[in-house]
């Protein structure tokens, strides 16, 4: 179902975000304030490590990804993000002849954020 920047991939990070919303609330509780500001932070956090799996390349560069991809997937999954986990789960699979000239680094950008929309939205209550 995924592959290096081809259409499955970008239709599958486009269209099927998928928010756990029901795992998010019951992480926060009582305290959607603090949640609010952690999901803000991981969104900032994220946006990091996305540029610096972006600006991998040469030898080294696919381990590089890889503990950047294994670190926003478990963030992911904590916080109810479930189609940015799955997504990062897939691509952990890839072998390093498919990292190279990977160009869907925006579209996780754009799939992060209407994942962190969606949370702060359902936070907010």
């Amino acid at each position: 179902m995924w592959q290096k920047g081809g259409d499955v991939f970008r239709w599958c990070l486009v269209m099927d975000v998928y928010l756990d919303g029901e795992r998010l609330l019951s992480l926060a509780g009582d305290d959607r304030d603090f949640f609010t500001i952690l999901v803000s932070d991981f969104r900032t956090d994220s946006l990091g490590l996305i540029d610096e799996m972006e600006g991998f390349d040469g030898e080294g560069g696919c381990d590089g990804v890889l503990q950047r991809l294994h670190q926003l997937k478990g963030s992911a999954g904590s916080l109810g993000m479930a189609s940015l986990y799955e997504a990062c789960k897939a691509m952990e699979g890839w072998g390093e002849s498919e990292w190279g000239g990977f160009s869907g680094w925006q579209l996780f950008r754009d799939h992060l954020d209407a994942l962190v929309v969606e949370a702060l939205e359902l936070l907010a209550g």
